[in-house]
């Protein structure tokens, strides 16, 4: 069986570091790498629950390595809110729509 890796936050440090090391792997799995970044990557707003449902049921990954997070938001006044919305209420939304479209994922 051929793994289907979907990676959030793919642009990130680790991210990217994390889609060279699966680059070297030669298509042994099939990565679906989701980030703000140029080049491949597939923007998501892990806020917008119906967005990151679709993705989940579309590419139906068998892993998922989730990255994407807020760690210095630009609007100071803002930062804590906005940091707590996107890094547990967006991370619950990916867990959920996974839980019911990709329940192999680990």
């Amino acid at each position: 069986m051929t793994h289907r890796i979907l990676i959030t936050g793919a642009s990130g440090f680790v991210g990217s570091a994390l889609l060279q090391l699966l680059a070297r792997d030669h298509g042994k799995c099939e990565v679906f790498a989701f980030g703000h970044g140029k080049g491949q990557m597939n923007p998501i707003d892990l806020m917008d629950r119906s967005a990151v449902e679709a993705a989940i049921r579309k590419t139906r990954p068998t892993a998922l390595v989730h990255l994407a997070a807020v760690a210095a938001p630009a609007d100071a006044r803002n930062a804590p809110r906005h940091a707590w919305d996107v890094n547990v209420t967006g991370t619950m939304n990916l867990a959920e729509s996974a839980m019911r479209h990709a329940p192999e994922a680990r």
